[in-house]
């Protein structure tokens, strides 16, 4: 096999520990989601990034972002979000 399937990347959240949101921190000059789901191409042929705040990213973001279907869950709402949106066997 040569790539798995999907990753889910879990970007959002409330960030009440942080005085900001955790999506928006630069690793590279890119938002850390981003930088993630870029460094995972040669694993994973899909990727997708559940985030509750669509409008950080750009409209030409190559990677579907996705909100929480169902919220004030954490990341379990994250990673059904992510089961459910995923088109292959595997994430």
């Amino acid at each position: 096999m040569d790539h798995l399937n999907t990753a889910v990347i879990l970007a959002g959240g409330k960030s009440t520990r942080m005085d900001f949101d955790k999506q928006t921190i630069l690793i590279q000059g890119q938002m850390m989601p981003l930088f993630i789901a870029d460094q995972l191409e040669d694993l994973f042929k899909n990727r997708i990034i559940i985030s509750n705040r669509r409008e950080l990213y750009p409209e030409e973001v190559e990677y579907p972002v996705i909100p929480d279907l169902i919220r004030d869950r954490g990341p379990k709402g994250g990673i059904y979000s992510g089961l459910t949106s995923a088109m292959d066997d595997y994430v």
